[in-house]
């Protein structure tokens, strides 16, 4: 209930102090609002995460690949050299 005195507003508590069923509801309703909104964007981050993926894992075969080449020329290149020496 509100009281307006001479100079200033008074509120005072009647009831228990909870919140009526309308508060709650419009409560439930604003969070739900958020959480439609904020999904579709949570949604839209996974084609994200699995292109970030592929492109990984592409450049680790690529890296791969280099260390292969490059651990068989050094390999091909001593035993050309030992080929030599005999």
């Amino acid at each position: 209930m509100i009281m307006k005195t001479s100079d200033r507003l008074v509120i005072e508590k009647t009831g228990t102090g909870g919140f009526t069923l309308i508060e709650l509801a419009v409560v439930v309703a604003t969070i739900a609002v958020l959480a439609a909104l904020l999904l579709p964007a949570l949604a839209g981050t996974r084609p994200n995460t699995q292109a970030f993926q592929c492109l990984e894992n592409q450049r680790r075969l690529i890296l791969a690949w280099q260390m292969y080449a490059r651990i068989t020329t050094i390999f091909c290149h001593q035993m050309i050299i030992l080929i030599q020496q005999r």
